[in-house]
C-alpha cells in the first residue's frame, strides 16, 4: 500500500526515509496517516523514529522516518547467523513489541522481513501499516505469518502479535518460514525448553499463548540467561542439567581455589619434609579429605532437601537435591528429585 524512498533533508544535512501511500490503491493515503500516528507515539530504540510528516503538492500525504542500513532478519538467518545472535535479535524484537503492548499497540503484520538488523547489530521492527490500537478490526497481513484468528477476520490483540513472533522465533531456529499444521513437538539441534517457548506462542488459542510480548520475551530471557522457561515442563534430569549450568562459574571457581589451598599445602610438607616421596603422600591425603569434604558436604544437602520434601517445600527440596548431585553420588537425593 506504500512505497519508501531514501531522500535528502536539505535543511540538516542527512538523508532519511519518505514513505507516500502507492497512488490508485483504495484506503493507502488513510492507512499511512494512521500508520504515521501510530509510528510516531512509539518511542523505543527499536522502533523506527519518526521526523516528519506533512502532504505533497498533490495532496497525497507523506513521513519521514530514520534512514536504517542493513539487512532484513530473513536474511540474516540465510546468510548463516550463530543461533545466539538469531536469539538476541528476536528477543529484542520481542523486547520492542512488549513496549508498543504496553500502549496498546497492536502491529498485525509481524514477520522475519519486517525485521532490520542493521549494520552495527541494532534491531528495528518497522512497516507499522496495519498496526492497531487496542482490540481492533483485522486489516489483513501476511498469510503465512497470520494468527488463526487474523486469518478469519476477527479482532486483533497483543495475542495475534506472539503468535507472528513465535512464527519469527521458528524461521530463526529452523530457517523454515512456513508451517502446515500443528507445531511440531520438538526439532532436532533445538533444546526442548527453547522450544517450548515457540510451542506456547502457536498455540491455536489465543488465551493459551502468552498473554503479550513481554511474558514470551521474559521467557526468552530466561533461556538465553541459563534459568528455568516457565513455558517449560522440567524432567528431574533436565533440572539437574540446567542447575549444572548455571553453577558453573561458581564450580569453577571453587575448583581454582581447592587447587590454589592444595597448592599452598604441598609447597609446606616439601618444605618441612624436603622429600619427594612424603609431598606426593601428602597431596594425596589432600585430595582424600576434599573427597570426603565434598561426600560430606552432599550427605548434608541431601539430608536438607529430604527434610524440605517432608515439609512439602518441593522447590527447595529439588535444589538442594541438585546440589547434592553435583557433588557427589545419593540415592536419598535422587529419590527426591524423582519422585
Amino acid at each position: 500500500m506504500g512505497e519508501v524512498r531514501a531522500v535528502y533533508d536539505q535543511r540538516l544535512g542527512r538523508q532519511v526515509a519518505k514513505k507516500g501511500p502507492l497512488p490508485g490503491v483504495p484506503g493507502a493515503a488513510e492507512a499511512l496517516v494512521r500508520e504515521a500516528a501510530i509510528a510516531a507515539t512509539l518511542e523505543h530504540p527499536s522502533i523506527v523514529t519518526v521526523y516528519d510528516a506533512g502532504e505533497g503538492p498533490d495532496g497525497l500525504p507523506w513521513y519521514t522516518m530514520r534512514m536504517v542500513r542493513g539487512r532484513t532478519l530473513r536474511e540474516v538467518i540465510r546468510a548463516g547467523e550463530s543461533r545466539a545472535g538469531l536469539l538476541r535479535a528476536v528477543l529484542t524484537a520481542m523486547e520492542a513489541m512488549a513496549y508498543a503492548h504496553e500502549r496498546g499497540v497492536v502491529h498485525c503484520d509481524l514477520k522475519a522481513t519486517n525485521v532490520l538488523v542493521g549494520d552495527h547489530g541494532e534491531v528495528q521492527v518497522v512497516d507499522w501499516g496495519l498496526a492497531g490500537q487496542g482490540p481492533s478490526p483485522s486489516r489483513g497481513g501476511t498469510p503465512a505469518s497470520m494468527a488463526p484468528e487474523q486469518a478469519r477476520g476477527e479482532p486483533t490483540t497483543p495475542a495475534t502479535d506472539v503468535w507472528a513472533l513465535g512464527m519469527v522465533l521458528r524461521e530463526a531456529l529452523t530457517g523454515d518460514r512456513e508451517m502446515g499444521g500443528a507445531v511440531e513437538e520438538g526439532v532436532e539441534g533445538v533444546r526442548a525448553d527453547l522450544w517450548s517457548v515457540v510451542r506456547r506462542c502457536l498455540q491455536p488459542e489465543p488465551a493459551d499463548r502468552y498473554a503479550h510480548a513481554g511474558e514470551a520475551a521474559a521467557d526468552l530471557a530466561r533461556f538465553l540467561e541459563g534459568e528455568w522457561v516457565r513455558a517449560h515442563a522440567y524432567t528431574p534430569l533436565e533440572r539437574l542439567a540446567r542447575f549444572v549450568a548455571r553453577h558453573r562459574v561458581a564450580a569453577r571457581a571453587v575448583g581454582l581455589a581447592t587447587l590454589g589451598v592444595g597448592a599452598v599445602a604441598v609447597a609446606a610438607t616439601v618444605r618441612v619434609v624436603a622429600e619427594r616421596e612424603a609431598a606426593q603422600r601428602a597431596e594425596g591425603v589432600a585430595v582424600e579429605a576434599l573427597a570426603a569434604s565434598d561426600r560430606s558436604l552432599a550427605q548434608a544437602w541431601a539430608l536438607g532437601a529430604r527434610s524440605s520434601s517432608l515439609l512439602f517445600r518441593r522447590a527447595e527440596a529439588e535444589t538442594l537435591a541438585a546440589r547434592a548431585l553435583s557433588l557427589a553420588p545419593s540415592p536419598m537425593a535422587w529419590g527426591i528429585l524423582v519422585g
